[in-house]
């Protein structure tokens, strides 16, 4: 009976992994419905904001403009006023609602201050209508500038949103800026000629400003430029030509060559010339991010289409998995259990002495025989697989002490050197280097053979080992080259241990067969180490001061010092 609820666990964990995996793709295809829906809500949030500021931007230009030119109406800007404090009321409808909560703190704190610019905006402007003269004029001129200033701040705050980043979104956004950013110049520049007409004093100054603001329009081309290339619409390829054309140099020349013949004449520019051509550039600006818009939110619906048939997909993938995983496995299962109820009533039956016994399916018997000689088969299997890999644990760490030690002197090679150094604690330094050289090692091997010389590196390297600490670390460094890093030394300790290390050197001696001696000699470069990332400058330093002891003559002991060898 085992076996059959062995059975049934293996079936019941295959369920469960594919209830795990759609479960997990189901999660996957919300969350991005759920991030789709979001950023559909903050496209339009922000395609109403950028509405809004639109709006209060040409109902600011309407009241100006009644200052100046009796055609435009009192009921024409008023009307202007409404619609703009309308859509601002429609944004505020939305700023509490469930969503909204969603894009925080900051983003809400953004519209917020966008509102009240807004609406400070225009109530100074209606202001400034009922009540034109001198001084108080151009403190609501000061005030008016100061709000669309704020206002495009916190248009910025607004928009930037990690939620927007993605192509489709910064083209949308680049498109709002670019739209907003026009309108403000042109707003500045009816603003300046405007003033002109209210203050004939300072002509020649707002004159100036409105030409140097006519200078920031051509460069936006660059912009529109990028979106043409980056949108590949042909209704946006459209209107970005008329704007190009619009912005064009001969265009933006024409209109800075007015207003120099107005500064040279003493005489006032035609509103209406500017007041027309703000209008066209407003009404293509508009044109241009109510295009993007739609593709914005194609995109994210598209997206959102996606995500849905994602989620449809799981679960219809989760039924086709009950169709063809589940019912089979439990078709199996009743078999499986029909063949052990079949031969437990066997074995009872045996055990009462009825022969009488049910013939059983071959081919149940056979596969579970199978399974059992397969078990003994990788039991045998794991037996050799374990002996093999205490065979490699053993092999790996012969190699790896064969890694570490100079094969000829049995102490640290230089890898195994690097290793002990680095595992060092910081409360060991400060540490003094030393790296030490047999001097004319060259001419002994040339004299008496290499093997002599073999033996005079094993004889020096057991020197080494005899002499010092077991919490010095030192190595045979390279050819007849040897390092040693002595753990809370000074430099006058390490030279006092050198200098011993060298008189002990020249006192030894290697007889021959032939009755020969052998006497050789060591010189020492000394640096100091004050911390681990101090070492291999103090490598370094140590081998120049080696290179010193060697031009001075051998059998000597060097310190390097920033001021020189001492």
């Amino acid at each position: 009976m085992k076996v059959k609820y062995l059975i049934y666990f293996f079936t019941f964990a295959i369920m469960l992994s594919f209830a795990v995996f759609i479960a997990n793709g189901l999660f996957k295809a919300q969350a991005s419905y759920a991030q789709s829906l979001e950023n559909l809500y903050k496209v339009g949030r922000t395609k109403e904001i950028a509405e809004a500021f639109q709006a209060t931007l040409l109902a600011h230009r309407l009241k100006r403009l009644g200052l100046v030119d009796k055609s435009v109406t009192e009921a024409e800007w008023q009307s202007a006023d409404q619609q703009a404090r309308d859509k601002i009321a429609q944004v505020k409808s939305h700023i509490n609602n469930g969503l909204a909560q969603q894009l925080g703190i900051r983003q809400k704190i953004a519209i917020l201050s966008m509102i009240d610019w807004m609406e400070r905006l225009l109530d100074n402007d209606s202001l400034q209508v009922s009540q034109v003269n001198g001084t108080s004029s151009n403190l609501f001129n000061i005030n008016s500038a100061y709000y669309i200033v704020q206002t495009t701040k916190a248009f910025y705050r607004y928009t930037y949103d990690t939620r927007l980043i993605n192509a489709d979104s910064f083209l949308f956004l680049e498109a709002i800026r670019l739209n907003n950013r026009l309108n403000m110049s042109l707003t500045e520049l009816i603003d300046q000629i405007i003033d002109v007409n209210l203050n004939s004093e300072e002509r020649k100054d707002s004159y100036l400003k409105a030409i140097q603001l006519t200078g920031v329009l051509n460069p936006l081309g660059t912009r529109l430029a990028f979106l043409k290339l980056a949108y590949n619409d042909p209704q946006i390829s459209e209107l970005v030509e008329e704007m190009l054309r619009s912005i064009s140099s001969e265009r933006i020349s024409g209109i800075s060559d007015g207003l120099y013949q107005a500064i040279n004449h003493n005489s006032v520019y035609n509103i209406n010339l500017i007041a027309g051509y703000i209008e066209e550039m407003d009404r293509l600006s508009q044109r241009l991010y109510e295009r993007s818009f739609e593709l914005e939110m194609a995109a994210s619906q598209a997206k959102m289409y996606d995500s849905q048939t994602a989620i449809y997909g799981m679960i219809s993938l989760s039924g086709l998995i009950a169709l063809f995983i589940l019912l089979p496995s439990m078709i199996f299962c009743s078999n499986i259990t029909r063949w052990l109820t079949k031969t437990h009533k066997n074995i009872l039956r045996l055990s009462k002495g009825d022969m009488d016994i049910d013939e059983n399916e071959p081919f149940y018997s056979k596969e579970l025989i199978a399974i059992s000689d397969a078990i003994t088969q990788l039991k045998h299997y794991n037996q050799v697989k374990i002996a093999l890999e205490n065979e490699k644990q053993q092999l790996i760490k012969e190699l790896e002490v064969s890694s570490f030690f100079d094969p000829l002197t049995n102490i640290y090679n230089r890898r195994k050197f690097f290793l002990e150094c680095e595992m060092l604690a910081q409360s060991s330094y400060p540490q003094a280097f030393c790296l030490i050289d047999i001097d004319n090692f060259k001419r002994l091997n040339d004299t008496y053979g290499h093997d002599i010389g073999d033996r005079v590196l094993v004889m020096f390297a057991q020197s080494l080992t005899d002499t010092f600490r077991s919490s010095d670390i030192f190595c045979r460094y390279g050819g007849e080259e040897f390092a040693l890093l002595l753990g809370h030394c000074s430099l006058d300790n390490a030279r006092s241990m050198m200098e011993a290390l060298r008189e002990q050197t020249q006192q030894m001696c290697l007889e021959l067969l032939n009755g020969k001696r052998v006497r050789f000699t060591i010189s020492c470069g000394i640096a100091a180490v004050s911390s681990q990332a101090e070492l291999h400058p103090a490598i370094k330093q140590a081998d120049e001061a080696l290179y010193f002891c060697k031009k001075s003559g051998r059998n000597r002991v060097s310190i390097y010092t920033p001021t020189g060898f001492i």
